[in-house]
């Protein structure tokens, strides 16, 4: 698992991000914790996944980048909403993944 530098934040999770983050890292994350990762498929441009889905082994062995984490689900789908609009104003395409990975450098 890789977390994206310039991590999207959702509202209501700004004041629990370390401990959404440590929570993760530490295979606990906090309920109602909400993942967004580019998507694993090489088809979609995101998927979300709650953090009880995010402790599977499959996680654990797969790179995966987490690129925003939100608390709910809607909240969620809002900041994925978000993250598109963003790469679509500043790009003008949905090349998330090159985006994603030259903004870690």
């Amino acid at each position: 698992m890789k977390w994206y530098r310039k991590l999207y934040i959702g509202e209501t999770a700004k004041k629990n991000k370390y401990h959404i983050i440590t929570g993760m890292k530490r295979n606990h994350p906090p309920a109602n914790s909400y993942y967004i990762t580019l998507a694993l498929n090489g088809t979609d441009l995101l998927d979300i996944y709650a953090g009880k889905d995010m402790c599977w082994k499959y996680f654990r062995k797969t790179e995966i980048w987490v690129i925003g984490i939100a608390n709910g689900y809607n909240e969620a789908v809002e900041l994925a909403c978000q993250i598109l609009t963003e790469l679509y104003m500043e790009t003008g395409s949905f090349h998330i993944k090159r985006f994603i990975l030259e903004g870690n450098k």
